[in-house]
């Protein structure tokens, strides 16, 4: 209220925003008219959202962390439907003091333990330096109704054993905690502007791409003497979790064996081996059948050509299979233990994953490995190596031939 006060005169033009979550009965609806009957004696335009049964579904977490889902889902949609500039918020002081202390006890580190910023994109928080004795003496000064929300008043949050425990104690030992706090809060968003962005040059200079694939040598983050915090800033981007990022950043301090260890987040997956570390997106590979050529996806193209068409390649651009002897359908999947086929210029047949251990693939290569097949039979590691058998020969007049995107 003392922010809705103050907003207006300063002449700002501005729509209150009002949740009524019905979790208090007669209260919640108290606390709407009071806001509804400043907002028609001052000619303010005001949206009320009365929060139902079924708004709660699919929002995880406590009942606060619920409720702060949904009112901010539905202050963006407010964003939308006014065209406004910015949402605003009365976060004060206290309020920062207590999310500082709270997120640190929950054992949080960087951005959580930051506080709140003044700014967050299309959010703003001009209250943040403005103790709630202030605010109390400025609603005073100008009698601008509000109202005491009782669930404050009750330890069953966590949050509310930090502001009515924790800060009377806090306060007698320092009366300046909340301008101090948010000080600091100020400066620790800018350490955090600077680390944000020195991570940024760090994988940007020593980060490698290949193929989708984003590789890094471990003596380069071991070197760099701030592996954790660069491993966190790359791969929460990834929807690795915190804990993952430690174990992860704990294997490499102690890796020795030359066995790939893999990390999965819902979208990715980590390999290490052989001294680097690999993040790729998680992707299904359909199995592909073919009846006919030419056949094309968004990685390759099979069609036929004439044997005087075939042009080898110092790369892996381009298999070439004699059509004389490939069967229809031909079948496109991800090679499983037990695949076998004879490898073009092998004395024998050999299991598909010692070929690949041979031919030194990768780890989070080998996990992608596609294979051709004709009828029943392996006739190429895609991108690898065809099979003896289906050759080309003097005597080939055409050509299956596969070409790599």
């Amino acid at each position: 209220m003392a922010l809705l006060h103050g907003l207006r005169t300063s002449n700002f033009k501005c729509i209150a925003a009002h949740v009524n979550y019905g979790l208090r009965g007669a209260e919640s609806v108290d606390d709407e008219n009071c806001v509804r009957a400043f907002c028609e004696k001052h000619a303010i335009a005001l949206e009320v959202f009365r929060v139902k049964e079924e708004d709660w579904n699919g929002h995880a977490g406590s009942t606060q962390e619920a409720a702060r889902s949904i009112r901010y889902t539905w202050f963006n949609d407010l964003l939308r439907k006014h065209q406004a500039a910015a949402i605003i918020t009365a976060h004060h002081a206290n309020d920062q003091t207590e999310t500082m202390l709270y997120q640190f006890v929950r054992g949080g580190g960087g951005k959580s333990v930051s506080g709140m910023a003044e700014r967050a994109g299309n959010l703003i928080r001009p209250m943040l330096a403005i103790t709630k004795t202030k605010v109390l003496e400025y609603v005073d000064e100008f009698a601008i109704p509000w109202r005491q929300d009782s669930s404050n008043e009750t330890t069953h949050y966590a949050r509310n054993v930090v502001r009515l425990e924790w800060m009377p104690i806090i306060e007698r030992m320092n009366p300046t905690i909340h301008d101090t706090i948010q000080q600091r809060s100020v400066w620790m968003h800018q350490e955090q502007a600077l680390v944000e962005w020195g991570a940024q040059v760090f994988l940007e200079k020593n980060i490698r791409h290949d193929e989708g694939v984003e590789i890094l040598a471990v003596t380069s983050l071991l070197a760099s003497r701030f592996m954790d915090v660069v491993l966190w800033k790359w791969l929460a981007a990834s929807n690795f979790s915190s804990q993952q990022v430690v174990q992860i950043a704990e294997h490499l301090k102690n890796e020795s064996s030359t066995e790939a260890a893999w990390y999965f987040s819902m979208t990715h997956r980590v390999c290490i081996q052989g001294g680097y570390i690999a993040c790729a997106q998680l992707v299904e590979h359909a199995m592909d059948v073919i009846d006919e050529l030419p056949w094309s996806n968004a990685s390759m193209s099979i069609d036929y050509c004439s044997e005087a068409e075939v042009e080898f390649t110092v790369d892996s651009k381009r298999q070439y299979l004699d059509a004389a002897i490939m069967m229809f359908p031909f079948t496109i999947r991800t090679w499983t233990e037990g695949d076998r086929f004879h490898p073009l210029g092998a004395p024998g047949q050999q299991k598909i994953s010692d070929f690949l251990v041979h031919a030194k693939i990768s780890a989070w290569r080998k996990s992608t490995v596609q294979v051709l097949i004709a009828g029943d039979e392996i006739t190429a590691v895609l991108k690898h190596r065809i099979s003896e058998k289906f050759k080309k020969s003097g005597s080939t007049q055409r050509c299956v031939r596969i070409q790599f995107i």
